[in-house]
């Protein structure tokens, strides 16, 4: 819950317009300090916080490639750092050709910069990563060393268990976003060859996620394996010029399939209606996983999702959109109103009934 005085919504000042950020429950200008409020039908809390007039700051500092050469290109974001409670996010930034930039407008928060730019025009992409915290005042002077990132390589093997037609392979792609969903930091490299060889080049440091684009059901990925490990449902650490080479990523026509009805209150069902299937283990929990999907029903309330892998999971249907995958809050409030379900193997399948679920009340209301 948050408020905010309608006075402060825009203040003019010698630096321009100021935006004061709301104040949250129970007193703090930051969202990920902000305390849940819980209303499940009895009479509602009585809530009681004073207001907290924290100026935006302004964030600034510069790009410097590794190898002191010349910066021919460059790009920068600023996010809220994941924490399961949406922030407010920064304007977008000022920057200049010699790779100083400035973000206006940053309520308070823990963020990160993430940068990428280039000095030869043939080469991959350079990155860079800075987390910062914002109390109301200015940050000035961050450096940002862009280096090279990482390259990955490896084949992709079809399964063909079923006897479904294979997909060409050359119509796929592999990616690896980072596990929060964010595809600053993602190779534009990563086609498959008719050989099933791929390669990408200039993966950013961070936690990522490998996946395949371009695969239409019942083709899904079955595994990932690297260095003799399963990493299929894992984070893949990357680091900057690192190596990862032989990751083999194999996809099958054969897996576990779930569906069913939504109804109302009167047992009639609900058309235009979403459906989230998501694992029952909140360590599957990311936005880039395979084991989380959204759908919506038809005009006859039905629904389907193809492709999961054996398992425990849950389905509800409720309000929900992409953006809500990998929020935890988000999601074990959605799992406490699912239906358990499990797939036994990659050949199971199973038929639920669900009822649609109310707005979940747990993650913080703005007002």
């Amino acid at each position: 819950m948050s408020a905010a005085d309608p006075a402060f919504a825009s203040v003019s000042t010698p630096r321009g317009v100021l935006h004061y950020s709301p104040t949250y429950f129970p007193g703090t200008p930051r969202a990920d300090q902000a305390r849940r409020v819980t209303i499940d039908g009895s009479p509602p809390p009585r809530v009681e916080f004073k207001l907290q007039l924290v100026p935006p700051a302004r964030v600034s500092g510069q790009l410097v490639p590794f190898d002191a050469r010349q910066l021919l290109s460059g790009a920068i974001i600023m996010t809220v750092e994941e924490d399961g409670t949406p922030g407010i996010a920064p304007e977008q930034p000022e920057m200049f050709p010699d790779g100083r930039f400035t973000f206006g407008g940053v309520a308070p928060g823990r963020y990160q910069i993430r940068a990428r730019g280039q000095t030869d025009p043939r080469a991959a992409s350079m990155f860079a990563a800075y987390s910062v915290d914002v109390s109301g005042k200015d940050i000035d002077g961050i450096l940002m060393a862009l280096r090279p990132g990482a390259v990955l390589d490896g084949t992709v093997t079809v399964e063909a268990v079923r006897g479904g037609k294979p997909p060409a392979l050359s119509s796929l792609r592999v990616r690896a976003p980072f596990v929060d969903g964010d595809s600053f930091g993602d190779s534009l490299t990563g086609t498959v060859g008719s050989d099933g060889s791929y390669t990408l080049r200039g993966v950013m440091k961070g936690p990522h996620q490998i996946v395949v684009d371009g695969l239409e059901p019942p083709w899904m990925l079955k595994s990932v394996r690297f260095h003799g490990s399963d990493i299929t449902d894992l984070q893949l650490a990357v680091e900057d010029r690192e190596l990862l080479r032989d990751v083999r990523i194999v996809i099958t026509d054969r897996g576990g399939e779930v569906s069913g009805v939504v109804q109302n209150p009167r047992q009639r069902p609900l058309a235009n209606t979403g459906v989230l299937v998501c694992a029952n283990t909140p360590v599957f929990w990311l936005r880039t996983s395979r084991r989380s999907r959204i759908t919506f029903t038809d005009q006859e309330g039905r629904w389907q999702v193809s492709g999961l892998p054996p398992g425990e999971y849950f389905a509800v249907a409720a309000s929900i959109d992409e953006s809500d995958l990998g929020r935890h809050d988000r999601l074990m409030a959605l799992q406490a109103r699912g239906t358990r379900f499990r797939i036994d193997s990659a050949d199971a399948r199973a038929t639920l009934t669900l009822q649609a679920a109310p707005p979940a009340t747990m993650a913080p209301v703005r007002r």
